[in-house]
């Protein structure tokens, strides 16, 4: 019984390092999502094309959107936040901006997971259990996300709740 159930941690254990390594190859492969500009343009002085009316759209400082010498070159969309290439026609000084993220944010996040692994209770001996879960994130307060979870397990154990986890 020992060695059975060493065996099975072992290869639960190398399950876990092999899925985790095939989630960090598959994140970080995808390709960025690029949000184009569309709109008139103009050359200014530096010999740069410009996207004409796009400071009033972007999220950038109000000292940007008013100074007629900065002008938009480039701009995306990165995980829901817009970032913005400002280049000003006088110096030639590029810069980048970034929108921050709200510090109060709600989010529509789900999860589903299934479980494979062994329950043990006092007093009896462990077993092969299978654990179906889902969660909801609910809201942000900057790095703290308050979710919602249920779970449920193949011996008839359910958990519904709310609860509070810190990220960082």
């Amino acid at each position: 019984m020992q060695i059975n159930f060493r065996c099975f941690l072992g290869g639960m254990a190398t399950g876990a390092v092999l899925t985790g390594g095939a989630c960090f190859w598959w994140y970080h492969s995808q390709p960025v999502a690029v949000k184009r500009i569309v709109g008139p343009t103009k050359t200014v002085v530096i010999k740069e094309k410009v996207y004409v009316g796009q400071k009033a759209k972007r999220y950038l400082p109000n000292r940007v959107k008013k100074n007629p010498t900065m002008h938009v070159v480039a701009g995306t969309t990165v995980h829901r936040r817009q970032v913005t290439a400002i280049v000003d026609s006088v110096s030639g000084v590029t810069d980048l901006y970034v929108q921050p993220r709200p510090f109060i944010s709600f989010s529509r996040r789900t999860t589903v997971s299934v479980y494979e692994g062994v329950m043990g209770t006092t007093g009896l001996a462990p077993r092969l259990d299978t654990r179906i879960e889902g969660t909801e994130r609910l809201l942000r307060v900057g790095p703290v996300h308050v979710d919602g979870q249920a779970a449920y397990d193949t011996i008839g154990a359910y958990f519904v709740g709310v609860g509070v986890s810190y990220k960082w």
